[in-house]
């Protein structure tokens, strides 16, 4: 018996250092003022219960913010992937809008070209429709009863079995 009593007392002791140690660090985490205020209160020292009490309590708090420090940071992750999803879906468009932007660049080109085609076209066909003008209104004034016109037309099948 002698000896757990001995045993008890020094458990007991123990935690008295324990709580102290553990007091004094919570101490030194608080500001001036709240040391100033826990003075007040306690001018002599908190008793054990007053202690056990703060100490549950500053255990309470500290496990209440490591939950929502826990969940800032399931927060921050979730931000995070969201962020980094939302960027890729970001640089995905804009590869997009690049591809797009070159794909419209040689349409314009490619436009260009059959416009100055369509250009030349045109011209042809005007030059093409003066020269059966000219032609219709030579032949109404009777150029194939004209000398040299047998001559012309033989030169014409030459030129055109030449080519």
């Amino acid at each position: 018996m002698k000896k757990s009593t001995i045993t008890n007392k020094i458990l007991d002791l123990c935690g008295e250092i324990h709580k102290k140690d553990t007091m004094e660090l919570l101490l030194s985490l608080c500001t001036d003022s709240q040391k100033d205020l826990f003075e007040k209160i306690y001018p002599n020292g908190p008793t054990d219960k007053q202690l056990d009490h703060a100490i549950f309590q500053c255990s309470n708090t500290l496990k209440h913010a490591n939950d929502e420090i826990a969940q800032l940071e399931s927060a921050k992750l979730k931000t995070e992937t969201e962020l980094n999803t939302a960027i890729a879906e970001r640089d995905k468009y804009m590869s997009q809008l690049n591809n797009t932007n070159k794909e419209i660049q040689i349409l314009e080109k490619q436009l260009e070209a059959r416009n100055n085609l369509m250009s030349d076209v045109e011209k042809s066909s005007v030059y093409t429709q003066e020269r059966l003008a000219r032609l219709d209104a030579l032949e109404a004034a009777g150029v194939d009863n004209w000398d040299g016109y047998d001559y012309a037309m033989e030169m014409l099948e030459e030129k055109c079995l030449t080519r």
